[in-house]
């Protein structure tokens, strides 16, 4: 366990190197993507690891006991075909709670986090990073709200922190 977590710390040092070593954004390609905000990137040949997406939230994908919820199957594959098997820029924003970097994507030069919201696929994560331009959040979310499309077309629509939170209250999360 212990060799996991220093294997883990460097990661974040590499990466938090290569941020600042480019101008705030590193090159990496991505493997995969376990939902609509988290992936796995590849750093170099010897180094893979988990990312999740800054200022955003996404519907969860649900496991054994639990179904997905409604658009988190679209917010996945949306994310995968954007960027999956690509070289991506990333900028670092912050660090979870499990020691992942919270970055924003960017290929050919849209900002991959912003086209979920626009497409209705996520919401603002209210505990975003002072780095973000909170306000391109905002406005993204609002125009597909407006739009009623995704997320925003559900009628009894439960957030991904409410639903997070409900599963936990039962002992399922």
């Amino acid at each position: 366990m212990r060799i996991i977590k220093v294997f883990a710390a460097f990661s974040i040092i590499y990466l938090t190197r290569q941020l600042s070593a480019s101008g705030n954004w590193a090159e990496a390609k991505v493997m995969s993507c376990h939902d609509g905000d988290t992936c796995r990137v590849e750093l170099s040949k010897a180094l893979t690891i988990k990312i999740r997406l800054a200022g955003i939230d996404t519907p969860e994908m649900g496991d054994r006991q639990r179904k997905p919820q409604p658009f988190a199957i679209e917010a996945r594959d949306f994310l995968s075909s954007q960027i999956v098997g690509k070289q991506v820029q990333l900028r670092q924003i912050a660090l979870d709670r499990y020691n992942r970097p919270v970055v924003e994507v960017k290929v050919a030069n849209k900002i991959i986090n912003l086209a979920l919201l626009k497409k209705g696929l996520a919401e603002v994560y209210k505990k975003s990073g002072t780095d973000l331009d909170k306000v391109s959040y905002l406005k993204a979310e609002a125009a597909a709200k407006k739009l009623k499309i995704g997320i925003w077309n559900l009628k009894n629509y439960q957030t991904p922190y409410q639903f997070r939170k409900s599963k936990k209250s039962r002992g399922v999360y």
